[in-house]
């Protein structure tokens, strides 16, 4: 395959999280981004075991499409 960009893995895995149902605002997080508005500024919990979480959440789904 060709075309392919790291974006489009990023973007992959992202989707693989929501199909997953991992809660969306910490799903972001465990991508890189912030939380926008109030709750970014004040908010000031890492969550790291929510996205810790999420990256279970993400590994299963990928452990399902690799071993159907």
């Amino acid at each position: 395959m060709t075309g392919w960009t790291l974006h489009d893995l990023l973007r992959t895995g992202r989707t693989l999280c929501s199909r997953a149902g991992a809660y969306p605002d910490h799903a972001e997080l465990a991508y890189g981004h912030t939380v926008q508005g109030v709750r970014g500024v004040y908010d000031v919990w890492q969550d790291r075991d929510e996205k810790l979480r999420v990256l279970e959440l993400l590994s299963a789904q990928i452990e399902l499409i690799v071993n159907p």
